[in-house]
């Protein structure tokens, strides 16, 4: 498997370099490396690639989300918002892009708890606020997703926003012909 997977990756990079702009043949090419365990070497390069092309919304999203899948969140909301100011109807990175602010508000969130639990943790808030606008795009662009809506219901939760988490978890639910 693992030269199978090693065989891909060449294939993968060779195809990227052909075709940079291809955001599947990107994807694809982070797949790769993530199969093969190699996701430190995939880091480097996607990120080598996103800084010298800092106008290459593709090679923003794939440094960002190499960066969401090695849970460097923080530094993921960077390059995730870099894609999707480049491209505002970018679907995946504005979704990847509220993805990582609700684990890397989570991070803040425990970390506040552990260290003083008897003060109401409040850090995480800001993050999520944050993400609020490309959430609402998001489900605006695509209200028939159900995992837009599972991840509005997470994140309205985590806000305290009762009404619209219950709002979003209904429409999920519909979504899944409950």
């Amino acid at each position: 498997a693992t030269k199978k997977l090693d065989e891909a990756i060449a294939f993968l990079n060779g195809a990227v370099a052909k075709f940079p702009d291809n955001p599947d043949l990107n994807q694809e090419l982070l797949n790769a490396y993530v199969a093969a365990n190699r996701i430190v070497e995939a880091k480097e390069k996607f990120k080598n690639y996103a800084d010298a092309n800092p106008k290459d919304k593709n090679a923003q999203y794939a440094y960002g989300t190499v960066l969401l899948e090695t849970k460097d969140y923080k530094e993921a909301l960077t390059y995730l918002e870099k894609a999707f100011v480049l491209d505002p109807k970018f679907e995946n990175a504005m979704y990847n892009f509220c993805v990582a602010s609700l684990r890397y508000a989570i991070q803040v969130r425990d970390a506040e708890s552990a260290a003083n639990p008897e003060k109401q943790p409040l850090g995480h808030k800001p993050i999520l606020e944050k993400a609020l606008p490309q959430l609402k795009t998001l489900v605006a662009m695509k209200a028939d997703a159900l995992p837009n809506w599972e991840l509005a219901g997470k994140i309205y939760t985590s806000l305290g926003m009762t009404k619209e988490a219950e709002e979003a978890y209904k429409k999920a639910d519909a979504l899944r012909g409950k």
